[in-house]
């Protein structure tokens, strides 16, 4: 019985880590990237024929939505093209080579099923990091992302906050009706000296801040307060300084 259960285990292990692996491709690398996004393509018998509607939607008579993401290195060559992106937040590190960016199932129900992917030019790899991702964030240096999952506005209070490391995942499950009895309509992850700082919203509103240090823990929690003498909510941090969260 023992045998079994460490062999169960084994493949449990090797399911979770081949579970993205399988859908990492090797890319040109190159040192420096820049990008070109387009939105839509005209609608002309040979674009009808190469992109179907059912992938492609015709959002108007004359209009395809493609929502596309060509890379290109400094020689202006075309390194790699991607459909069906969020062209509107496409995030890079400082040195302009590691890019992270949603791929949607469905481009305009994009509440849907989505896949966060990682184009790291200087490993030569693009990498579907994870799916259903609700908000995302990547490092200065491109080495860490950071994103939330299983994000449920309005049935459930629970998601799943990862920080995505060298091919391994540090993910902490949140249940935010431990802090607050409010309910959250979005999250924003903000990068600060000593830690990742979670904004949980409601109506464009912080009702919550948490921290957390660099290996996925929460380490501390902050509800807003009111400034009555200037009009302005408040979070006081760790340190003890106020936020006022109108510079948000």
């Amino acid at each position: 019985m023992k045998r079994k259960i460490i062999l169960f285990n084994g493949l449990l292990i090797f399911f979770i880590v081949n579970l993205f692996s399988e859908n990492t491709i090797r890319i040109p690398k190159a040192r420096n990237v820049y990008i070109k996004t387009i939105n839509t393509i005209e609608s002309n018998e040979k674009n009808m024929k190469k992109f179907n509607e059912n992938d492609y939607p015709r959002i108007t008579k004359d209009k395809i939505l493609i929502n596309r993401i060509s890379f290109y290195d400094m020689n202006e060559n075309l390194l790699v093209v991607s459909d069906k992106m969020e062209i509107n937040n496409i995030l890079f590190n400082n040195a302009s080579n590691i890019f992270l960016c949603l791929r949607y199932d469905d481009i305009l129900k994009t509440e849907k099923k989505n896949s966060l992917y990682l184009f790291d030019f200087t490993e030569g790899i693009q990498e579907q990091i994870d799916v259903d991702v609700h908000t995302y964030s990547l490092s200065n240096d491109g080495k860490q992302v950071f994103y939330v999952t299983k994000f449920r506005y309005p049935e459930s209070m629970d998601f799943y906050f990862t920080i995505f490391e060298n091919k391994k995942r540090k993910t902490k499950v949140i249940n935010y009706k431990q802090f607050t009895n409010e309910l959250c309509d979005s999250i924003k992850i903000k990068q600060e000296n000593e830690y990742l700082s979670l904004y949980l919203y409601q109506d464009a509103c912080v009702i919550l801040k948490l921290y957390f240090d660099y290996n996925c823990n929460i380490v501390h929690y902050a509800l807003p307060k009111y400034d009555e003498n200037i009009g302005v909510s408040y979070i006081i941090n760790p340190e003890g300084n106020k936020e006022y969260l109108n510079k948000q």
